[in-house]
């Protein structure tokens, strides 16, 4: 049994270390939603976001935009705001989107669906837009976790969280499986 353990921890750390590297910029990390299945929504992997980015980003209408503003909550504002004003299905899905502040000062983006997208939802479709977004470059110089999610009272927003540094110093050293004495 230890065996066939060891064996598939070595394929999954092989498959974990073949991932993509991460574009620059943002990270876009998706937040908690909820249970259940989303409807109507494409899931990430497989989706125009993951394949194509540079097409989602022409029909949400960012193609060739520059994000405006001083800090990584307004650039993200500012891309929400740009795409509901071009994108026909942007304004369709999204009432709005404005700068909010919690009760420490730590400002973040509520989303407002319309009529017929769930707060669920919503989230999913914005968590596709950023996703495509960093994938074609809109969210460089952003150094922060972009985190759209839900609040506690479960309406749709984007957080935003400072970014982790990397840990420096050795990578640490495989370990070699036990091997048996041979019987003789």
């Amino acid at each position: 049994m230890r065996d066939a353990e060891t064996f598939i921890r070595e394929h999954v750390r092989r498959i974990l270390a073949e991932e993509k590297a991460e574009p620059e910029g943002a990270r876009v990390v998706r937040g908690r939603v909820g249970g259940g299945r989303f409807r109507g929504v494409p899931p990430l992997s497989g989706s125009l976001a993951e394949k194509d980015p540079e097409t989602l980003v022409k029909k949400l209408g960012l193609e060739g935009f520059t994000p405006a503003g001083s800090n990584a909550e307004e650039k993200v504002l500012s891309l929400i705001q740009k795409s509901r004003s071009i994108a026909p299905e942007m304004k369709e899905a999204y009432a709005g989107a404005e700068m909010e502040e919690d009760e420490n000062g730590v400002p973040f983006i509520r989303l407002t669906p319309n009529e017929g997208l769930s707060p669920r939802d919503a989230v999913q479709y914005m968590f596709l837009a950023l996703v495509a977004a960093r994938n074609v470059g809109l969210l460089k110089g952003i150094n922060k976790n972009v985190k759209p999610g839900l609040d506690p009272e479960g309406q749709a927003v984007i957080f935003f969280a400072e970014r982790d540094e990397p840990k420096k110093g050795p990578a640490p050293k495989k370990k070699e499986p036990k091997k048996e004495p041979a019987a003789g």
